[in-house]
């Protein structure tokens, strides 16, 4: 989509808000409606707008959520990171660690691995998350070390999450892979994510391929 039609985008978008009403202007979940329309500023004002201090907690939580999201994709990092600091105190337990998650999400989209880890480290040890959100939280650890380039780590890591997990999941995969990619074993690379069906995998094994030359470069463009 070009960038004449993007704005078309917005503007069709901002109609559509305007022409909606007020009932739609008061519901959060409206908030994501706007931002993939592209109006991401324009829900960051109705953000504003609505999220009244003296809102029940609950309330505000649900406006904070979409607050997350357009930070997010107005890739505001650093505002994603304020955000999640200033999280009053009575918030709900489950939105807090979901919180957590969001700012070491944010944290590595903006290079910055320790920060990134610290944010971690309050979700695996202070919120002492189980199941799926462990999980993933010990993933994006293993993330933080691959773009220090701490390949060891990375590596000491993904061992200790597979014997914990018995890790086969396409996440599991997909970071073995670049893993492996960033240890110069291209070829075990692309095993590992043959047979994967998702956009990243499907890119990652690509780039295997062509480091293994078990492709040629014009077929994989």
């Amino acid at each position: 989509m070009n960038r004449f039609s993007l704005r078309l985008r917005a503007i069709f978008t901002c109609f559509a808000f305007l022409s909606a009403g007020l009932a739609h202007a008061a519901d959060p979940e409206y908030v994501a409606a706007l931002v993939k329309g592209g109006a991401t500023q324009l829900a960051l004002r109705l953000v504003d707008t609505e999220q009244k201090c003296d809102l029940p907690p609950l309330e505000w939580v649900r406006w904070e959520r979409q607050r997350l999201v357009v930070l997010r994709a107005l890739r505001n990092w650093d505002g994603i990171a304020h955000r999640v600091e200033a999280l009053p105190e009575n918030v709900p337990d489950e939105f807090r660690r979901e919180a957590l998650e969001v700012a070491a999400d944010a944290r590595l989209a903006a290079n910055d691995a320790p920060g990134a880890r610290r944010y971690l480290r309050r979700l695996l040890w202070q919120e002492q998350v189980t199941g799926a959100a462990a999980a993933q939280a010990r993933r994006l650890v293993i993330r933080s070390y691959l773009l220090e380039g701490r390949l060891a780590d990375a590596q000491t890591a993904l061992l200790r999450y597979q014997q914990d997990y018995q890790a086969k999941s396409e996440p599991w995969q997909v970071l073995h892979a670049e893993i492996l990619l960033q240890a110069g074993n291209a070829r075990a690379a692309a095993d590992v994510l043959a047979g994967l069906q998702s956009h990243e995998a499907r890119l990652l094994r690509l780039a295997a391929g062509l480091r293994a030359e078990l492709q040629r470069p014009r077929d994989v463009l």
